[in-house]
Parts: C-alpha cells; structure tokens; sequence
C-alpha cells in the first residue's frame, strides 16, 4: 500500500471518534457502532507500533544519518521533493550543504555512538519525532599491515569497521525502541560470498568492511520490535547510464531490478539518484518492511514498469540467513594474503638469484 494514497479525511474522522468514544463512554450506544468502532480499535491499538501507524503512514518523518554524503545528499533531496521533513545527525567537522532549507532539514550534530553499541544522545535526538531512519553511512578505513597481528584494533579503533558497519546498527536499533522509530532502512552491499573476487579484496583493503557489514544485516534481521529494509546495490556511481556520444551505438535500455531474499543478481554500476528513488519508495510503502532486497541494473523490458510497483511486489524475508560470515570473510582474506606473500617471496628470492648468482 503506498501510503500517498491513504484517505487522511477518513482516518483523521476515525481516530476523532475513538478519542470522543473513550472520553465519554456513552457517545454510540447502537450496537453495531461499538462493533465498528472495537474492531478497529483492536486492529490500531494491539501493540506500540500499531498505534504508531496511523500518524506514520500521513505524515511520515525521516532521520538520516550520513546526509552530507553523496547518497545522503541525493536521499536528503529526494524526500524534500516528496514534501517529507528531513532530521539529519551531522558530525562536528562536517560542513551542512548549502541547499537543505532551514524550515525543511533540522540538523542535529553529534556522533552515532557513545562506545560500541551504545546509542548517544545526538542519535536519540535525531530520531525524536521520526517514523523512519535511512542509514546511508559506511566506513572508509583503510587497512593497515598491522591490523593483521593487531587481533585488538578492530574493538578500540572507532573508525574500524567493525564499529562502523556493526556497532552503530546495535546502537541505531537501541535508538528506535527509545523514540518509537519504527523503520531503519540500511544500504549495505553483496556480502555473503566471503571468497569472491570483490569481497576478498574490498575486505582487503577496507578492514573487513563487506563481512562487518553483513553481520550489521543480521542485528536488524533479529529484531521484532524495529522494522528494517536492507538494500543491497551494486556499484554506485553519480550518473549512471552515461548519456551515449555522438559517434556511438545506442544504449540498450536498462532498468532498476529488484532481487527479493538478497537474490542474486551481476553486479552493475547503480546511481545515487536512482538508490535515493529507491530509498523513498520503500518508505511510502509498506511492502518494503522486514525485506532484504539486491537492486541493480539489468538490461531488456521490466514485467513491472516502475520502481514504485516493483517495491509493491516485494515479499518479507523468507529464506533462513547465515547467523554470521565474519570468520568465513576473515579466513577467505587471511588465505589470500598467505598467496600473494608466497607468490611474493618467490619472485624475490628469483630476482635475486639473477642479481647476484
């Protein structure tokens, strides 16, 4: 259900009536009126999020958190050009963009956490008022030599990607139960194939980031009283398809894909504007909730032709995902390293017979 198209008239008239109904007790002693009104009490009131709909589904308000980004920017415009009020955490030595209005993007500046897992005080803030949270942060550590008999870096270097990409989403999901945030949508990566060629070396030289990445999935996955939508895109990229030249063949069509379940599909250059789409579509719809989805582009005709219907297509996760990958993402790298030195020290040793001998 795309949530542009509730009856806000109709809804308002309903929740008038339960409020009178409650104060006074006496308003409808017809029957059938109290039968009408206790089911659709017993369907909105069960439970804090159902109670919580209502309010979410009008007028919805979104957190994000890494909007000074490339995506974050895109995400931010997106939802101003959906007339959706915009919460951003800004960290102390970022710059705001220039062009997020004042009286549209509150801006609320703070880090994620306040030690491993723990929410701090800005995210809580960020996230009052708010029925959605867009994660669109990663990190960007490089690995160092010495992380590889440094076994303790990955818990007290806050940059790490451990903290990062696993910790934050403890503390983001902490965060939601303590301000009724009822939807964390997190863009990750395809993760959970430890020994491709793309996750070995991203893991290579990015302190682990694909593997600490899938297990941020996992802490969302587990979760019963925060929602999620975990989206999994392929190379992004600031424009994408490129316009052809002049003296070039046409561009067969592509189109946004969308795989269900973290399906399988090739990796393909994604834009930000396109993720940004995405990101608002799963948020004005409900089928985007406790999903796991791989979007990319793909070539040929869509049997639904937008965005918007292939997000309504969506299912919740269905299939049983691996509870943790770290070790398997950490031995895939550990043996390719082991590889590389042998082919390494052989070459060496070979160079140097040649020199000298």
């Amino acid at each position: 259900m795309d949530l542009r198209e509730l009856d806000e008239p109709r809804v308002n008239g309903l929740l008038a009536v339960s409020q009178r109904v409650k104060r006074t007790g006496k308003t409808f002693p017809s029957t059938i009126a109290w039968f009408i009104l206790l089911v659709f009490s017993m369907s909105t009131s069960t439970t804090t999020r159902r109670r919580h709909m209502v309010a979410a589904a009008l007028s919805p308000k979104v957190a994000v958190l890494g909007g000074t980004g490339r995506l974050g920017r895109a995400t931010v415009q997106e939802l101003l050009k959906n007339d959706i009020p915009v919460s951003c955490l800004v960290r102390p030595s970022s710059s705001v963009p220039s062009d997020w209005p004042s009286d549209k993007v509150t801006v609320v500046r703070g880090e994620l956490m306040d030690g491993a897992g723990k929410p701090s005080t800005a995210v809580v803030d960020v996230l009052k008022g708010c029925t959605h949270c867009v994660a669109v942060y990663g990190a960007t550590r490089k690995t160092k030599i010495s992380d590889f008999w440094d076994k303790l870096v990955e818990d007290t270097d806050p940059t790490h990607a451990k903290q990062i990409n696993y910790e934050s989403m403890k503390a983001l999901v902490e965060a939601c139960k303590q301000t009724n945030c009822s939807q964390i949508l997190r863009i990750t990566g395809k993760g959970e194939d430890p020994t491709s060629f793309f996750s070995v070396l991203i893991n290579g030289l990015g302190s682990f980031a694909k593997g600490w990445n899938y297990e941020g999935e996992q802490v969302l996955r587990e979760q019963s009283d925060v929602d999620y939508t975990i989206i999994r895109p392929g190379i992004m990229k600031e424009d994408y398809p490129p316009p052809p030249k002049d003296d070039e063949k046409p561009i067969e069509p592509e189109y946004l894909e969308l795989a269900e379940n973290g399906g399988n599909l090739p990796v393909s250059a994604v834009s930000y504007q396109q993720m940004a789409q995405l990101l608002v579509e799963c948020i004005l719809n409900q089928q985007s909730k406790r999903v796991t989805m791989t979007a990319m582009n793909v070539k040929g005709k869509p049997a639904l032709p937008t965005v918007k219907e292939r997000v309504q297509a969506l299912h919740p996760d269905s299939r049983k995902f691996p509870k943790s990958l770290i070790d398997e993402h950490k031995m895939a790298v550990y043996k390719a390293a082991t590889r590389v030195t042998a082919v390494m020290t052989v070459l060496l040793v070979g160079l140097i017979k040649l020199v000298f001998f």
